[in-house]
């Protein structure tokens, strides 16, 4: 009987998040049923290379436009294609400028899926599980940037998993914004400028030779700087 009624106040609580969830779900594994992965690939994009370079000398901004909304609803959906778009962003953009327009659309989608589970789910955990997340949201508070720039810094960390989790805590929106940004950008633009090589490249491992390996291994090393600086300037006591 509890159970009962402490979910039916829930329910009715949140029932619009809830149906919003639900919908947002169905539309994600729909998306993961089409395969959007098989028709965003290498071997399309070099197929139709020339009229995609056509379109962007005669459209530029508006390439721009379309590009980036691709690859922020890529990113807020989490469908594995984010890789090739960086490499496509290289090829024909440029690796600098390239590298701009990923860190605007991921960011942005980020962004968006900060806020879509922050909605949906963050008051329901911070209001269900308030006295055991108080010492955590304090730490948050105080040092939530520097470890949430280390985990966008760290090549491996999963991109969804973080936007679920920050949105889920009192964290900022615009702490969440910058470090996203930030820490998404070194990565950006390894594989933009491998995307400059992109008619050698036949499939996404092809990009990780020895030199770009080694280069993720020192920005997964990297990725410890942000709390490690955080504590020795918190630690370091003023001499009287």
């Amino acid at each position: 009987m509890v159970w009962r009624f402490s979910f039916n106040h829930y329910f009715n609580a949140y029932k619009t998040r809830i149906f919003i969830a639900i919908g947002f779900v169905v539309l994600l594994i729909l998306l993961r049923y089409v395969g959007i992965s098989n028709y965003v690939s290498l071997e399309a994009i070099k197929a139709n290379a020339v009229y995609i370079k056509n379109f962007i000398s005669y459209n530029y901004a508006l390439s721009v436009f379309i590009y980036i909304i691709i690859l922020m609803l890529a990113s807020f959906f989490s469908i594995p294609i984010t890789v090739i778009l960086n490499l496509v962003a290289g090829f024909f953009y440029g690796a600098i400028v390239g590298a701009l327009y990923v860190n605007i659309g991921v960011t942005l989608g980020a962004t968006l899926s900060f806020f879509a589970f922050r909605y949906l789910l963050g008051s329901f955990v911070q209001d269900r599980y308030a006295e055991k997340l108080k010492n955590f949201n304090k730490n948050i508070e105080k040092n939530g940037y520097s470890y949430l720039l280390s985990l966008q810094l760290f090549p491996a960390t999963p991109t969804m998993l973080i936007n679920i989790c920050s949105g889920l805590t009192l964290l900022k929106p615009w702490t969440f914004i910058w470090t996203t940004s930030l820490g998404i950008l070194p990565g950006s633009l390894i594989y933009t400028f491998a995307g400059q090589q992109l008619s050698k490249i036949e499939n996404t491992r092809a990009i990780l030779s020895w030199p770009i390996i080694i280069v993720f291994i020192m920005l997964a090393f990297a990725s410890l700087l942000p709390v490690l600086l955080h504590r020795f300037f918190n630690n370091k006591k003023p001499v009287l």
